[in-house]
């Protein structure tokens, strides 16, 4: 009975008493507009005295009130001078500041719009130029101007001049544009397909227009990151000399370029829409150091609102629930505010959950903070902190990320400190980093271990090793909590020096991955402990820690990448006796390494040992579509060589080109027996030596003694020489003397000769 009351009541014409009719207003170029949310079906009288520029408005209704603050948040006084409500209400008054006339309307059966605009446009005092800037050249071009700037919200809603049949006008549709020649034919229109761009883009312009006209459009302008010339924060790959004297805001049109590239469609549930700007997680969900009073004891705290959760026949107060969660998170507890946060059916919780994983420092798989680094408030820290080890280059508001840490409980600040230089760091930010950790430093009065680490990682990712070597060796053999990260940090270290790893640090990365290995942390332990044993050339460790690691609590794509990398490893540094049995056990499992680059260089390395087979069976694997496509080919027609498979690897050859194409080719045609075209090609690519050992096989003797006075050139002489003239008939002493004088050289000649051409050791 009372329920039916109190609808009864409300439905009565005295209900209207109890009402506040709240006056909105917006500039629209030609016109300043009022709106009035006034309830349906209310009848109005709207009386202008010009000549007092003076307007009122009475509402047919009794002891309506009238919410007046906002009217000048968004116009200025140019139009409108000042507005007041009658001291018996349901009437306002309005005070123009110029020769306007009002024009009032009813949209939507719950707005009263009042239009203000100028009797003469081009004596519209808002309109008006700046000083020195060009105006307009008469009336005519003032009315024009202010009918393109016109917002019409009759019956066809539109910006500027309404419809004309002049087809080199720009228009808007008038409303859907017809789909059937029936409607054609009513209208007047073509029929149009929306998928075409054109009316994709008309009809986009259309609903902007009655957006705007509806008030519930708001245009908002991202103003452009500025990084001065001098800044140290500037981050990496950006120009300081295209930012330097660069307008921090510029001008309106980049500014809008800037806000129009985001859009926000988080508020279209509650009829606003805003087109522009950085979509930002409001500071009021984000007060983590307000959801505990200060001072108050954690157990006391949980304890008490842990309890609040359940009521009544276990039913779970989800209000309770949220604080409860908040008071995890505000202690640092991710973990146990995610678990807590599972329970509850509300969908309103999105910010905690990600709060959630980064109070671990844990990825938020939501990415709810995404591309929010730039933002005014406390979503930047949080976005920071979201951000991956290795980031990259990303634009920060520094002032806003050093503004939201400051609030944060000094508990959190130590926990979260560390973390956050080393993502503003990543970023490109390496000042702003130093600033947090000497924050941090400030506020517990001295340096603890946390920010000594967090020091020492900041010199390790900008390269200055030196300083960071000696306290990350402190900080692993400590018995401390940063003694895990120092470990890991202590062999990124060494990787990055190409150095080898001291052995207490192996011994610990091993312990710790095992100590690890049911929690997140393992695999990185495990990775750290492969990677100090790659370091340390203890190659064959490195590969059966690989294999001992599949089907454990190693992820596949882990072992995968440091499969990988150990093969790497193993085929740029290893002697020849353990890549061999290394790289041959990996051909034999049918392991593929993922670049094809290394593939390559494993089957150099198979050729270079003399296994052409090998290299071939390697080379198998890799594309011919590949990028080092051209290079395999080239190094299978060298396997082929060795083999002895000339024709297959002339094959393979064709369409290659370049100084070692022609260079194998000339080695082909030797081996082929056509030593007068290898002789060519050598000539041409220089190789002089080569070329007159090829004159020498092919018998072209001019050319092997042409230019020198070696064994070979001195033999071809002797080849090419007649033989002496002995005269039988009547022999001398001086004949027989010269023949034995001629041998003598001759045997010379061939002893240098073999001599020159012996085959060594090796070569046979």
């Amino acid at each position: 009975m009372r329920l039916a009351l109190v609808i009864v009541a409300w439905l009565l014409p005295g209900h209207l008493l109890a009402q506040t009719v709240a006056v909105r207003s917006g500039e629209h170029g030609a016109f300043t507009r009022l709106v009035f949310d006034v309830p349906p079906g209310l009848g109005w009288t709207l009386d202008q005295v010009p000549e007092e520029r003076r307007v009122r408005l009475d509402l047919d209704a009794e002891g309506l009130g009238f919410d007046l603050s906002r009217v000048f948040d968004r116009i200025d006084r140019d139009r409108l001078a000042s507005i007041n409500a009658a001291e018996g209400g349901s009437s306002v008054t309005l005070a123009l500041a110029c020769a306007c006339d009002v024009e009032a309307f009813v949209l939507r059966d719950r707005m009263l719009v009042l239009d203000i605009r100028a009797a003469d446009p081009a004596e519209d005092v808002a309109d008006k130029p700046a000083a020195g800037a060009p105006g307009l050249s008469g009336p005519a071009d003032a009315r024009l101007a202010g009918d393109l700037s016109r917002v019409r919200v009759d019956g066809i809603p539109g910006i500027g001049p309404a419809r004309t049949a002049d087809p080199l006008l720009p228009r808007l549709p008038a409303g859907r544009p017809p789909t059937s020649h029936q409607d054609a034919v009513a209208t007047g229109e073509p029929v149009r397909d929306m998928s075409d761009a054109m009316a994709i883009g008309d009809q986009i312009a259309a609903d902007l227009a009655a957006a705007a006209t509806e008030g519930i459009l708001t245009a908002a302008v991202a103003s452009k990151p500025h990084f001065p010339a001098t800044s140290a924060d500037q981050p990496a790959g950006r120009d300081a000399k295209d930012t330097a004297d660069a307008d921090p805001d510029g001008d309106i049109v980049q500014q809008l370029a800037a806000g129009l590239s985001d859009v926000d469609h988080t508020a279209a549930g509650r009829r606003r829409i805003q087109v522009g700007g950085l979509s930002c997680i409001s500071d009021e969900s984000l007060r983590v150091a307000q959801w505990v009073a200060p001072g108050r004891d954690i157990n006391a705290v949980l304890a008490h609102r842990r309890g609040l959760v359940f009521g009544e026949f276990d039913r779970i107060d989800e209000a309770a629930l949220v604080s409860y969660a908040k008071s995890l998170l505000h202690f640092g507890f991710g973990a146990e505010a995610r678990a807590t946060l599972n329970l509850s059916a509300d969908d309103g919780t999105e910010a905690l959950k990600a709060l959630s994983y980064l109070m671990d420092h844990r990825p938020d798989p939501t990415g709810l903070f995404g591309g929010q680094t730039n933002c005014p408030g406390d979503a930047a820290l949080w976005a920071v902190i979201a951000l991956p080890e290795d980031p990259g280059s990303h634009l920060v508001d520094t002032a806003a990320v050093l503004r939201g840490y400051e609030t944060l409980p000094i508990h959190l600040r130590e926990h979260l400190g560390p973390v956050l230089a080393n993502r503003l760091s990543g970023a490109g930010y390496p000042g702003a980093a130093r600033d947090v950790l000497n924050r941090l430093q400030r506020s517990k009065g001295e340096e603890t271990d946390s920010i000594a680490l967090g020091r020492a990682q900041l010199d390790l990712h900008q390269g200055v090793l030196g300083a960071a070597e000696a306290p990350l060796r402190s900080l692993a053999t400590g018995a401390g909590p940063e003694s895990p990260e120092a470990i890991l940090a202590s062999i990124e270290l060494a990787r990055t020096a190409g150095k080898p790893v001291p052995g207490y640090l192996v011994e610990l990365a091993d312990a710790f991955s095992v100590e690890f290995r049911n929690s997140e942390e393992g695999p990185e332990f495990w990775k750290a402990h492969v990677t100090a044993l790659l370091l340390n050339d203890a190659f064959q460790a490195a590969h059966d820690r690989i294999s001992d690691a599949d089907g454990t609590y190693v992820p596949e794509d882990v072992m995968g990448a440091m499969r990988n990398v150990a093969v790497e490893a193993v085929v740029e540094q290893a002697d020849d006796l353990t890549f061999l049995k290394l790289a041959t056990r990996d051909l034999q499992t049918g392991f593929r390494p993922v670049r094809d680059r290394t593939v390559l260089a494993i089957a150099q390395r198979f050729l270079t040992t003399g296994l052409p087979d090998s290299a071939l069976a390697q080379l198998s694997m890799i594309p011919s579509a590949s990028a080092v496509g051209p290079e395999a080919a080239i190094l299978r027609a060298r396997a082929l060589l060795d083999l002895g498979r000339h024709e297959e690897a002339e094959i393979i050859l064709i369409g290659q080109t370049g100084e070692e194409v022609t260079r194998l080719r000339a080695e082909l045609r030797d081996h082929m027996g056509d030593h007068e075209l290898a002789g060519s090609m050598y000539s041409e690519l220089g190789e002089e030596a080569l070329a007159r050992q090829a004159a020498w096989l092919s018998g072209d003797w001019g050319s092997v003694v042409e230019g020198s006075e070696d064994a070979l050139a001195q033999a071809a002489a002797l080849i090419r020489s007649p033989p002496d003239d002995i005269g039988v008939a009547t022999p001398s002493l001086a004949a027989a003397e010269g023949l034995s004088q001629a041998s003598a050289d001759t045997r010379e000649k061939i002893r240098a000769l073999l001599e020159a051409t012996q085959l060594t050791e090796n070569e046979g």
